[in-house]
């Protein structure tokens, strides 16, 4: 093979590394657009991500005053019907002595009138 004349070469040389020059910084400019994209969508990611982080811990702050735990409620069902159960016997007791209470009237009331104490 015969070699190149310097002139030559060097024109070659030349015209490569400006190609590679070239395609450098395109190459550069395309990953500097990529970044400042990747760098908004982070940004919108973070700003969402604040919102969304916002939005729970008012939830949490809202949950207990909104709704009950099944325990709670289930424990708050059984008190009730506890003091409905106490209460139901407290009238039941009333009702037992205000009849017994009337019985003993009646009876009074037919000795009295002379029936001799029976019911009619």
């Amino acid at each position: 093979m015969d070699q190149l004349p310097t002139g030559a070469l060097v024109t070659i040389i030349t015209v490569m590394g400006s190609i590679l020059l070239t395609l450098a910084s395109i190459i550069g400019y395309f990953l500097k657009d990529i970044r400042a994209s990747v760098k908004e969508n982070q940004s919108a990611l973070d700003k969402n991500l604040q919102e969304i982080e916002k939005d729970f811990s008012d939830f949490k702050a809202e949950l207990p005053q909104k709704y009950v735990l099944k325990d709670d409620f289930n424990r708050a069902l059984k008190e009730l019907k506890d003091d409905q159960t106490r209460a139901i016997a407290g009238l039941e007791h009333k009702v037992d002595t205000l009849t017994r209470d009337v019985r003993e009237m009646l009876q009074s009331v037919s000795k009295l009138t002379g029936a001799g104490g029976k019911n009619e």
